[in-house]
């Protein structure tokens, strides 16, 4: 006989990652119940890394149905309610909407490095560094280039920020959300910096005041609406969900992130290393002063945080995957656990990856100075070309990018004496966590959820908007106390080995 469980005590967490929607349902003490995943690719357009609007909305649909038909094969009974929603998406990018919600452009990924300029000039007048990712980034390079869409604009969102104004028809975004779209300071935005963007802004001949475009913060465990009827039949197709959900403020997977690992204290570090890669380092004040290629964001409840973000990590590695599963079809073998075995494949490697390199730069990778994507593998007379030295290269350079902003954040003062480890990277046991490591200098420890994260945290932030008797760090320790993690240490041959390779990696490129 099935399970009988309250409905109203479940949470659930969507959200939108670079390949995959992911959704998961969780109890109130953090245990999983049933999840459901679209698979999904971005695609240029344009000149534009995007993902077209009806693939988010079937992709969403498609997604929370595999979640319901697992809930309820399981459990013998139809999903109709909630006790909350949660919504996650890709940090940073930038969809502009009219004042009916329409889309204006398509959407602008963190991807794109296409606002460098607009970027370039706000880092100098803020006296802070903003990246080409950031929503400001994208609105004021489309002021420069004169684009006529902006003559439209009422909002501009980020993706979990639109998603959640779909379901519940409020118009806000979480604090870490929020600053990765314009700065952020005790839980607003910065009026300092937001002066000086309106007068920059209107500088191009635009007569609207930008600053009524973002959308309004809330910090986490604060209500941020509730699910509408349209919400509802648009969520769930098959019409059995009800509306009045409560929802919490939608974050980006920079906070999923953080609340996924129990790194929202200062001192305490995680790194997510998928599609992307970026390390969070929380910090006990802000340092606005730390070196360029790192965003100052904070976490869901407004402590700072820097940010190192690198814009492809494992993308060459899957589709180098990608390419060995269609020569194991065309021989008539099998691809079954590939990805775990070309991991280990690469354990075998020599010591100097064979002497080869490479560059798997799918988009411009701004840490590294890289404005365009290449893909290139450099090697000499001398190099081994084995399928493990091959691997071994594969992932070093996924996190070179990652390793050198890291190094430059050690020489700020900062330390980390702990990472958090998750993502696809750290899908095979020990072998990317030991790597990460050694790039990081630092042990890095897994919990059970590594190859996942981003829908568990979001899910999390929607269980606490029921825990407001609680911190968000003291309700993530309730939580967490009884996890199993497994902690690596990469040994010194394996620190220097690494940094042997990121010196030779480096070389063409700084």
């Amino acid at each position: 006989m099935a399970q009988v469980i309250a409905q109203n005590q479940l949470f659930l967490g969507l959200e939108f990652g670079s390949t995959r929607i992911k959704s998961v349902l969780i109890t109130p003490d953090g245990t999983g119940v049933s999840s459901g995943s679209f698979t999904w690719e971005n695609r240029q357009k344009d000149g534009y890394w995007t993902y077209a609007r009806q693939d988010v909305l079937t992709g969403m649909q498609a997604s929370f149905a595999r979640l319901k038909q697992d809930f309820e094969v399981r459990y013998d009974q139809k999903l109709k309610t909630l006790g909350g929603i949660g919504i996650s998406g890709m940090m940073h990018g930038y969809i502009p909407t009219d004042k009916d919600g329409n889309w204006l452009v398509p959407f602008r990924t963190w991807r794109n490095t296409t606002a460098s300029e607009a970027a370039n000039r706000l880092s100098l007048a803020f006296g802070r560094y903003i990246p080409p990712r950031w929503c400001v980034a994208h609105l004021y390079q489309a002021a420069i280039d004169g684009e006529a869409h902006l003559s439209e604009v009422k909002r501009i969102f980020t993706l979990a920020g639109y998603i959640h104004y779909l379901l519940t028809g409020v118009f806000t975004v979480g604090l870490c959300e929020g600053s990765g779209m314009f700065p952020v300071k005790d839980g607003t935005y910065r009026a300092d910096c937001m002066q000086i963007f309106r007068e920059l802004y209107q500088q191009t001949g635009q007569t609207t005041d930008p600053a009524d475009f973002f959308p309004p913060l809330l910090c986490a465990g604060s209500p941020a609406g509730c699910l509408t009827a349209a919400g509802a039949a648009l969520l769930d197709t098959s019409g059995d969900l009800k509306p009045g959900i409560p929802l919490c403020p939608p974050e980006g997977d920079a906070a999923t992130g953080m609340v996924a690992t129990n790194c929202v204290l200062p001192g305490t570090a995680n790194v997510s290393a998928g599609t992307s890669a970026f390390l969070m380092a929380v910090l006990s004040k802000d340092n606005g002063d730390a070196a360029r290629d790192m965003d100052h964001v904070v976490t869901p409840d407004g402590a700072p945080v820097v940010m190192i973000h690198e814009n492809n990590c494992t993308g060459g590695i899957n589709a180098w995957e990608a390419l060995f599963a269609e020569v194991a079809t065309l021989t008539g073998g099998t691809d079954i656990d590939l990805f775990d075995k070309l991991f280990q494949e690469s354990e075998k490697a020599d010591a100097d990856t064979g002497n080869l390199t490479c560059y798997p730069f799918f988009s411009a990778e701004p840490v590294v100075k890289v404005s365009e994507g290449q893909l290139q593998i450099n090697g000499n007379a001398e190099s081994r070309l084995t399928l493990a030295n091959f691997m071994k290269m594969q992932l070093c350079s996924a996190i070179a990018p990652l390793a050198y902003g890291v190094r430059k954040l050690y020489s700020q003062g900062v330390t980390v004496s702990k990472v958090a480890g998750h993502g696809g990277f750290f899908k095979t046991p020990n072998v990317g966590a030991k790597l990460m490591s050694a790039a990081l200098k630092a042990p890095v420890f897994t919990m059970q959820s590594a190859g996942e994260g981003g829908a568990y945290g979001m899910a999390l932030l929607t269980l606490y908007l029921s825990q407001k008797e609680n911190t968000l760090p003291a309700f993530l320790e309730g939580i967490f106390r009884n996890s199993q993690a497994a902690t690596v240490m990469a040994d010194q041959p394996q620190q220097d080995a690494f940094d042997t390779y990121l010196a030779r990696y480096l070389k063409p490129l700084i």
